[in-house]
């Protein structure tokens, strides 16, 4: 007897979908605009997520010391290391 050879899509898990979306993945250093505030600040990825206004990372935020929510869409794509540099000097304490 043969196996048959399956056509359709490979499993993914949410493990798997969740890691990365567009140019991001998990862990990645990034400026983004917090849902909470609307303020901008720098965080590390902690996983991605669908809000009702699209795409989403948790990102532990390295101002504030807590878990934040940003839009995917308002995640800046190369900032300049003198922008990271001020935001990370108005660190709340």
């Amino acid at each position: 007897m043969t196996k048959k050879k399956s056509k359709g899509k490979k499993f993914i898990d949410e493990i798997s979908r969740f890691s990365k979306y567009r140019n991001w993945s998990i862990g990645d250093k990034i400026v983004y605009t917090r849902v909470s505030d609307d303020q901008e600040s720098v965080g590390i990825i902690k996983w991605f997520s669908m809000s009702s206004e699209g795409m989403a990372a948790s990102v532990i935020d390295a101002c504030l010391g807590s878990y934040q929510l940003g839009i995917c869409d308002f995640i800046q794509k190369n900032p300049p290391s003198n922008k990271i540099t001020k935001l990370l000097g108005k660190k709340k304490i």
